[in-house]
């Protein structure tokens, strides 16, 4: 039985409505997941307590109850935070938490204006729990890592003052607690220069630089 064109019409505009509802729910699927309130709040009392540590960056730590130590670098700290908050296992070292994050189709890059990163509309699109990932921020970065991600920590969100608040492994600088780095929470400019990579005479020859953010799956 052959169509007239007004039943046509009406299938054409129930297949199109179907299409964009298919393509809004696959968008959603795939953009990175926003921690509930609770995960929010277990996130910040979890970097808050580890604080109290005073442990300097790359330092041995016991967690409380438990018989064996960490060795509190960058990575391992990002792993720490992600085991005891959120209950989710990350890779052992910053790349590959990077490509992790890469792999669950989450990895935003900062977005930039007139040469450096646009901070205000960097803080519209963070989310708390993001991984936060640096290039060149030192000399031993294995030549086999692309890109050289050489830092990470873990996004909080912003404090009363509506700034950026990350945590994690501070190599230097003034954090809630500390005033030369360490496991703390700090503010985070996302244009300053932590590091650089330094040639045979201890010159930077390559500065630091924020490269890119997101979740891993939290499946």
């Amino acid at each position: 039985m052959a169509l007239n064109n007004s039943t046509k019409n009406n299938y054409l505009r129930t297949f199109k409505v179907l299409l964009i509802l298919i393509l809004t729910i696959f968008s959603i699927s795939i953009q990175s997941k926003s921690l509930t309130k609770e995960q929010k709040l277990k996130l910040r009392k979890t970097s808050d307590w580890l604080s109290k540590f005073s442990i300097r960056y790359a330092g041995e730590f016991t967690p409380p109850g438990q018989n064996y130590t960490l060795r509190m670098d960058c990575s391992n700290t990002a792993r720490f935070i992600y085991e005891e908050a959120l209950g989710v296992h990350l890779p052992r070292t910053s790349f590959d938490q990077y490509n992790a994050v890469k792999n669950s189709g989450n990895l935003k890059t900062p977005p930039r204006s007139n040469g450096k990163i646009d901070t205000e509309q960097l803080g519209k699109i963070l989310k708390p729990g993001d991984l936060l990932f640096w290039i060149n921020t030192h000399s031993d970065i294995p030549k086999k890592w692309d890109p050289p991600i050489g830092h990470v920590m873990v996004y909080l969100g912003k404090n009363k003052k509506s700034q950026l608040v990350m945590t994690g492994a501070g190599t230097y600088g003034k954090g809630k607690r500390t005033q030369k780095g360490g496991i703390d929470i700090y503010l985070f400019d996302p244009n300053a220069k932590i590091g650089c990579v330094r040639d045979s005479n201890r010159k930077c020859i390559k500065n630091s630089e924020f490269f890119g953010f997101g979740k891993p799956s939290l499946d």
